[in-house]
């Protein structure tokens, strides 16, 4: 689990999106039942609060596996000019 822990958080990400804007939806048709008027705002403004909080969670897995590319590639190149002297 923690040796890719990068794709781990983007799965989050998106899971966060998919669970955020389907609890929008219901809830927001939920209230629009209830004859509260609240609804439609709910789902919209729900749903794009999942979608930016799904992008900042996705964009740190993102940096997290273009980090751990940067530390392999540079140790790759440590131990080659090491072989080179």
């Amino acid at each position: 689990m923690f040796q890719h822990i990068g794709s781990t958080i983007k799965s989050l990400g998106k899971i966060i999106l998919c669970l955020g804007i389907l609890a929008s939806i219901v809830t927001g048709i939920g209230l629009l039942m209830a004859d509260i008027l609240w609804g439609p705002l709910i789902i919209v403004v729900g749903g794009f609060s999942s979608l930016a909080i799904s992008f900042l969670i996705y964009g740190f897995g993102q940096l997290i596996e273009n980090t751990d590319i940067l530390v392999a590639n540079c140790r790759n190149t440590a131990s080659k000019s090491r072989t080179q002297r």
